[in-house]
């Protein structure tokens, strides 16, 4: 009798064992992510440029309108607006040790063929 009750333990032990490495084997391993903030400032930007009134306020470089019209929670950002020949109007944030994420999109035209480029800055 005794050795039964030796047997019994040791299934019972070898179910809890296999219980327990099955449902850690269950657990989804999550990798580590960190987003590309110039793809997503990218796609902020296209959205952005969906609304008429958007890019009427990047021909008229109206940069108030422009930042309050852009939302990045957690980050902070910046704009400027360039033309093709590379003259450009905006603050870059020179003034940060943080690391600065780019996003450009281009305008064709208000009307007319006359380029912009929308820099977006993102940084935290």
């Amino acid at each position: 009798m005794r050795g039964f009750w030796y047997m019994a333990e040791s299934i019972i032990a070898a179910i809890i064992l296999i219980s327990f490495l099955a449902v850690l084997s269950r657990q989804p391993i999550v990798p580590t992510y960190t987003e590309d903030m110039s793809v997503r400032g990218y796609r902020i930007l296209m959205d952005a440029s969906q609304k008429e009134a958007f890019r009427y306020d990047v021909y008229s470089e109206d940069f108030t309108n422009i930042i309050s019209s852009l939302e990045i929670p957690g980050y902070y950002y910046n704009v400027s607006i360039c033309d093709y020949s590379g003259s450009c109007n905006g603050h870059d944030p020179l003034n940060t040790n943080a690391t600065i994420w780019a996003s450009s999109y281009i305008f064709s035209g208000n009307g007319s063929y006359e380029p912009k480029i929308l820099r977006l800055y993102i940084w935290r």
